[in-house]
C-alpha cells in the first residue's frame, strides 16, 4: 500500500495474459461485456435526447432546469441498467473456462494472495 494521501482511492486493474488451456469464455465475463454495452447504449441514447431537450430549451431562450433534462422514463432505465450490473458474487478473476483451473500457477497465486476481486480489493 501506498503512503501517499493521493492514491488513497486509486484502483489498479491489471491484465495478465499467459499461454494456458481454455476451452472458452467464461459465462460470467460474456454477462459483465453485456451489461456493460447496454449500459453505454442507454447513456448514448439518453445524451442524444438530452442534448435534443438542451438544444430546443435554448433556442427557445431559456437555460433547461437540471430536473427537466432527465426525463422520468430515462431515470428508470438508468435504474434498471444499475441494477442489472449488481451482482451477488464475485467477479471472476479469469475470463476464460481454464482445463485445469485448479492446478494453474497463476490463478493459485491469486488465490494464495487473496487478490479474488473483492469490493475493497485495490488491484483487480
Amino acid at each position: 500500500t501506498s503512503t501517499d494521501a493521493n492514491c488513497k482511492d486509486v484502483t489498479v486493474v491489471a491484465f495478465i495474459i499467459y499461454p494456458a488451456a481454455a476451452n472458452s469464455f467464461n459465462v460470467e465475463s460474456l454477462k459483465g461485456q453485456a451489461v456493460c454495452k447496454q449500459l453505454h447504449n442507454t447513456i448514448s441514447r439518453i445524451k442524444e435526447n438530452l442534448a435534443s431537450r438542451m438544444f430546443e430549451a435554448c433556442l427557445k431562450g431559456r437555460i433547461p432546469d437540471m430536473e427537466d433534462l432527465l426525463l422520468p422514463d430515462e431515470r428508470i432505465q438508468l435504474k434498471r441498467c444499475i441494477l442489472s450490473a449488481k451482482r451477488d458474487n464475485l467477479p471472476p478473476i479469469c475470463t476464460h473456462n481454464m482445463l485445469d483451473d485448479a492446478c494453474d500457477p497463476v490463478l493459485n497465486a491469486f488465490r494464495r494472495t487473496q487478490l479474488i476481486n473483492q469490493p475493497f480489493d485495490r488491484v483487480k
